[in-house]
């Protein structure tokens, strides 16, 4: 049994606290609460090897087929050329939480799949705790 809980408003703070009231004390359990620590390389190597995968079956070259993927699934934030010209652009994966990004890579197995591929396991690189 494993359980997120992403404490973003009190409503989810107080689905987590209920769902603790409920946990049976006589299994041994951990409790992990975290900052949202930044996305780990393991999960950024294994995000760029399944871009290279899915862009061999769709003819993009994985540079392409990334941005796509940025522009249909994270943010939109206006930047402004030199020339003051304002576009909206994705907000960069560098600064996503290990949660945020793990949403990432879920998406992209989720998209492999919906494409008929049977998706690489990140444990079969040898790249651990990606999600």
């Amino acid at each position: 049994m494993s359980s997120i809980f992403i404490l973003k408003d009190e409503a989810r703070r107080q689905n987590c606290i209920s769902y603790l009231t409920e946990v049976s004390i006589f299994k041994p359990l951990t409790v992990t609460i975290s900052t949202g620590n930044r996305k780990t390389r393991n999960q950024e190597a294994y995000w760029h090897m399944l871009m290279g995968f899915i862009a061999d079956h769709t003819g993009d070259t994985p540079e392409v087929l990334k941005m796509k993927l940025k522009y249909e699934w994270l943010p939109l934030e206006p930047i402004k050329t030199l020339a003051g010209k304002e576009y909206l652009v994705p907000i960069t994966t560098r600064n996503l939480t290990k949660m945020e990004y793990a949403d990432l890579i879920n998406r992209t197995i989720a998209l492999g799949a919906e494409l008929g591929l049977v998706m690489p396991l990140a444990s079969f690189y040898g790249m651990e705790n990606v999600s």
